[in-house]
């Protein structure tokens, strides 16, 4: 499962290694393109972010200007 495999990215056309462990993982057969899947999944857009971050009762200075464009506050 650690062998690594020769092959070529379907998406960009750079040369890949993947192994069959990161496949089945489902990783991706491109190290890039699977750390950007892997990280993807665990990402909320900011809006989601900033809604779960007030219903845990924080409260968002920062996030709020970046959002909106309003100014900071404090």
């Amino acid at each position: 499962m650690d062998t690594h495999w020769p092959s070529r990215c379907l998406t960009c056309g750079e040369a890949a290694s993947p192994t069959l462990g990161s496949l089945r993982r489902g990783q991706g057969g491109y190290r890039p393109f699977g750390r950007r899947k892997a990280g993807a999944a665990i990402r909320l857009d900011a809006e989601q972010a900033a809604a779960d971050m007030r219903a845990a009762g924080l409260v968002l200075v920062r996030a709020r200007a970046l959002l909106t464009g309003a100014p900071e506050v404090g």
